[in-house]
Parts: structure tokens; sequence; C-alpha cells
């Protein structure tokens, strides 16, 4: 007697109905693993992304093959890359077009000590003191603004005075020690637009991480640096 569809089916090597749902998850790293990948090929961000809709669209076009070549893989495969292209896209498009504001409250420094006469001693600051001071400068994208690392207390603060630049997936603000952000400190996410206030870790050498960078990690594109000069 001829064997039963089910082990023909498998003779066959095609996978079985248990067999062809483990294949959405594989779908869904390789769209993703690709566009992290895609990403990363060029500092250009629009080149980056460019890279990432064509690799969204050839994933596409294999699991479209795919569905009209296996229809009872259709269900799996196009559902799962529909999905997929469809949160990733979303956010990605989101996040470039739309801005994101940040409205942290900053501290005013009372200025440097004054100076003192003869052999008066100089006296100390009252309030928070401005260490550190530096403008944006643009990298990828248009970006302006102030950085400021004030002393408050025993502790250090970095702000963002009225800064802006362009929207982007994924943004990070980096303290770093060149606007290639090679070597950094990662101090989180952030908006692209507004003040921002961030507490620096104990310790950090500000000799050494003395550029302020705007990161796309996604794209891995600075967007704006800002030096850090002493006062």
């Amino acid at each position: 007697m001829p064997d039963a569809p089910s082990t023909a089916h498998s003779k066959r090597g095609r996978p079985g109905s248990a067999g062809r749902w483990t294949l959405p998850p594989v779908v869904i790293v390789v769209v993703v693993a690709g566009v992290l990948l895609t990403g990363r090929a060029s500092d250009d961000m629009t080149v980056a992304m460019i890279w990432s809709a064509a690799w969204m669209g050839l994933v596409g076009i294999v699991c479209l093959a795919v569905a009209l070549r296996r229809r009872d893989l259709r269900v799996p495969v196009m559902g799962a890359f529909l999905v997929t292209a469809t949160v990733v896209g979303g956010y990605l498009g989101y996040t470039t077009f739309v801005d994101r504001a940040e409205n942290d409250t900053l501290i005013e420094a009372v200025g440097p000590a004054p100076e003192a006469s003869g052999q008066e001693a100089v006296p100390e600051p009252t309030g928070p003191s401005l260490l550190a001071a530096g403008g944006f400068e643009s990298l990828a994208h248009p970006t302006s603004g102030d950085a400021e690392v004030i002393q408050d207390g025993g502790r250090l603060v970095l702000q963002l005075r009225d800064y802006e630049t362009d929207p982007g997936p994924d943004l990070r603000l980096y303290l770093a020690t060149d606007s290639r952000a090679g070597d950094h400190r990662d101090l989180g996410a952030i908006g692209n637009v507004g003040d921002k206030q961030v507490v620096l870790p104990e310790g950090i050498d500000l000799e050494k991480y003395s550029t302020v960078v705007i990161w796309c990690r996604a794209f891995s594109v600075g967007f704006g640096a800002a030096e850090l000069l002493r006062q």
C-alpha cells in the first residue's frame, strides 16, 4: 500500500503541520537582523534607510515566492513577514519624521567665583557653578543648541539647553572622546528637541570624555556634537 500522505510529505522533505510553525521566528529574525545590518552600511542615514528598505523588499519577494509555491506555508511565512515589516517599518517611519521633545527643568549656574585681591582667599561659589560648556555643531543632520556641565554640590550634571536636531530612530546621548563616538559613555535615550538634564556617573573623566554627541544607534551615525570647553 502507498504511504500515508503525511509520510510521503515527510519523505519529500517538506515540514509537517508542526514544523511549518517554526518558520515565523526565522522570518522575523531575518527581517530584523537584516535591517540592523543594512542600517549600519553607510554613515549617511538616507542611504542606510534605502538599504534597509531594499532588504525588506527582497525578503518580501522571497516570502511571496515561497507562499505561491507552497500553499500550506502562506499563512506562517507571509503572515510573519507582513507583521514584522509593518512593525519595523512603522517604528522607523514614526521615529524618523515625528519630533520627540525633552522638557527637563535645568539648573542655572551662578557663574565662576569672583577673584580675590592680595592675600584674600578666593570665596567658594554659593550655588551651582559652570565647569564646561560648548555649542552643538552639525554632523549628519542640522543640530543646534548648547551643552554644559554644572557642578551642583557633590554631583556633575550634563545639560543640553535649547538643542534641536532632526528626529531619528533610537537617538542616544553620548559623552565621548570625539565626535566619532568610538570611545564613549552612553547616557541614555534622548529626544531631538528641547532641554535635557543627565546626572553624570561618579568619577567620570571630563578631560577624556569631553565631547557630547547625539547619536543614532539604529543607523550608527552622529547627528550633532558639542565640544565641552573648561570655563
